[in-house]
């Protein structure tokens, strides 16, 4: 007869925090809330240590003739190192303990699911732990999380005095069950006495392993006793968990992209409370997700502050911030930004027809442009000229500027609409970089209303524009202007948004004002954003559940979002997978969309190191997340780019700043030849 028998913690069960000392920190959370006032001060600042100690002094005791200790032998020893523990006390910790792990106990689903699957089919299967909590303690988690789980067997050391560890626990029980070891297969988590002990003794096995911290997790869990780490990791794993059949967008959502953005959200919301804004804007369409966030925050810790969704984007609002033509202002529509300048594309932006345009050209660049026709893009002496030519007819500013004004009279009556103008400063939240779109809105909003104030919070801030002001504020979260090159596009590809950008507005039957959407990218349906929204809001759902219950938790999310942070920019394999085929690209129009990290074959990595640096960025958005996406054939070639390897000796030789300086200056110069031979 085949049985089968199953480790019970990290295996059919776990716990909300991360490790099982994660126990004892939140045990000293519930001592320093007076769970029980009569324990000395020091005890309780020292109880997470105290806790740890006492089990080994427990373990280690000559006296003790068994190879499990049990929780009471651990509570006794306590009591011998630490005088003034009186009795009373030992037994209300003890009970605390014992309620402490119930609560924090919850299911591994999958596990359950194939442990009673096998006894509806009527084989024998049977529970083995090596555990120090009483079989009373173990059978009311098991009557908690499953009840049937109670009509399985159990075999606990606590309560047997033998262990896995040392394969007395499985000698018993292959002898209470009457099984030879080749009828027992044993499923459990600890390489040690789930595996190497259980091949000891001739039991075939199954090392489940999901239980484990995954790489994100351990990263940012530097100190065991912090009762917020413990939980943030523990949560991340817990939505692994019990994650089911999700796809894996979702599994990307819950234990990355939640956990990185989760801080700055709430954070955010405690910052704009403090500052008296009562409500704040999630602009459209980085903020779509983070918003997710903010609902969950809001309703469960009952923040008093409204929390709402802006269709917004630089194509709605950069053409009607124009209230008057001056170069500046205007280069905003001459950004290539990931795109190729063309007459089409610079007529779109300033809402002009190409041949109208080419109406105020001189008529000799005016002839060569319509010899290239409006898809072709222009050189840079071309795109100069026309630049200067608009500048300098008076006319044809005018004709611009009020186009641009009937824009913005719609744009403002959907902000009016959304209560942007009813006074008091606006909130808003977006992911960074330069804040231009803030500075168009904010360009919009000052022209129906001069003592208009904006405070932007931004997960990263890259540059400060001229308009940035103490009526116009920008606020980072995390990251701040650098010299280095950043990973932009990576963060906005990771709030990714189940509708398309706003193109522009209008007024529906009813007099209200609607957003006019684009289609959003096809590939964003197969990669389930439904399923990757529904990671984020599991995790902060479980996550706020706990600030709730402890609300005074120190969260330390500093200690966290930075650590994440670098996972992103190191391209971390998961991260990378999860993200490297989807569509994205930087301009404002988001044409020529393609994959944002593609894995190189062996062939594309030789055609990549050949490839011109304009070829390059085609081939990849991201090039550390291709790199590490590839083959080791592939990554060994791309190790090998000679101009890879040139720019690292050069940044060794030369200050990253004098680099920077050199390469942009040579920049100026190629694009000041480029003018001149034009003109």
């Amino acid at each position: 007869m085949q049985a089968y028998s199953f480790d019970i913690f990290d295996t059919l069960i776990a716990r909300a925090v991360a490790t099982d000392r994660g126990v004892f920190s939140m045990m000293r959370a519930e001592l320093r809330r007076g769970q029980i006032p009569e324990i000395p001060d020091r005890i309780v600042q020292e109880f997470f240590h105290i806790r740890i100690e006492a089990q080994k002094l427990a373990m280690t005791d000559e006296k003790h003739p068994h190879p499990e200790v049990t929780l009471d032998e651990i509570y006794r020893a306590m009591g011998k190192r630490y005088h003034e523990l009186q009795a009373s006390h030992l037994k209300s910790l003890q009970a605390l303990e014992e309620s402490v792990e119930v609560e924090l106990c919850y299911g591994i689903p999958t596990q359950i699911e194939r442990a009673l699957a096998l006894h509806d089919r009527g084989l024998k299967v049977i529970l083995m732990s090596d555990m120090y909590l009483s079989k009373q303690v173990i059978e009311q988690i098991l009557t908690k999380i499953e009840p049937r789980l109670m009509e399985l067997p159990l075999y606990l050391s606590s309560e047997l005095r033998v262990t896995k560890a040392d394969g007395s626990l499985y000698e018993l029980a292959l002898k209470e069950e009457q099984l030879s070891p080749k009828q027992l297969h044993h499923t459990g988590d600890n390489f040690r006495s789930d595996c190497l002990m259980a091949k000891r003794y001739g039991v075939p096995f199954t090392h489940y392993r999901e239980a484990e911290l995954n790489p994100l997790e351990k990263a940012y869990l530097r100190e065991s006793s912090n009762q917020f780490l413990q939980l943030h990791a523990g949560v991340s794993r817990q939505c692994r968990l019990q994650a089911g059949t999700q796809p894996p967008s979702y599994h990307l959502g819950a234990v990355f992209t939640g956990p990185l953005f989760f801080g700055f959200v709430h954070e955010l919301l405690q910052k704009a409370q403090h500052e008296g804004i009562r409500r704040v804007y999630f602009l459209a369409r980085d903020g779509y997700l983070m918003k997710l966030i903010a609902d969950i925050l809001v309703d469960k810790l009952q923040l008093e502050i409204d929390v709402r969704y802006l269709y917004v984007s630089r194509q709605s609002t950069y053409f009607a911030s124009l209230l008057r033509l001056t170069e500046e202002n205007l280069s905003l529509s001459f950004q290539e930004m990931d795109n190729v300048m063309t007459l089409e594309l610079l007529g779109k932006r300033l809402r002009t027809e190409p041949e109208e345009l080419l109406s105020q050209l001189d008529p000799k660049l005016a002839g060569e442009l319509r010899s290239q026709g409006p898809k072709q893009q222009m050189e840079p002496g071309q795109v100069h000229a026309i630049k200067d030519a608009i500048l300098k007819n008076e006319d044809f500013r005018h004709l611009i500027e009020s186009k641009a004004a009937t824009e913005r009279e719609l744009v403002l009556a959907y902000f009016r609409q959304e209560g942007l103008l009813d006074g008091g400063r606006i909130g808003c939240v977006d992911i960074g970089w330069k804040g231009t779109l803030q500075d168009a809105m904010f360009t919009i909003l000052q022209s129906a209303m001069p003592n208009i104030a904006i405070t932007s919070y931004y997960f990263a801030v890259t540059h400060y524009s001229r308009k940035t002001y103490p009526e116009n504020r920008k606020i980072p979260y995390c990251m701040y202007p650098s010299t280095k090159a950043g990973i932009g596009p990576v963060f906005e590809l990771l709030l990714q948004c189940p509708h398309g950008t706003t193109i522009k507005y209008s007024q529906d039957a009813d007099g209200r004002y609607q957003p006019v959407l684009k289609a959003p990218a096809q590939d964003q349906k197969a990669w389930c954003v439904e399923s990757y929204a529904e990671g984020i809001q599991r995790f902060s759902t479980i996550l706020t559940g706990w600030l709730q219950e402890h609300p005074e938790m120190e969260p330390t999310y500093m200690g966290i979002t930075p650590i994440l942070v670098e996972k992103l920019k190191d391209a971390d394999p998961f991260i990378a997978t999860s993200l490297g085929d989807l569509l994205y690209s930087g301009n404002q129009e988001e044409t020529r969309l393609r994959p944002m990290a593609p894995a190189f074959t062996f062939t594309m990595a030789l055609r990549y190191i050949f490839a011109s640096e304009p070829s390059r960025g085609w081939m990849t958005q991201w090039f550390d997340g291709s790199y590490n996406r590839s083959g080791l054939p592939s990554k060994c070639l791309l190790s090998l780019d000679p101009r890879r390897q040139i720019r690292k000796v050069i940044r060794q030789i030369c200050p990253s700043t004098r680099f920077e300086e050199w390469r942009d200056s040579m920049r100026r110069r190629v694009k000041l030849l480029c003018t001149r031979r034009r003109t």
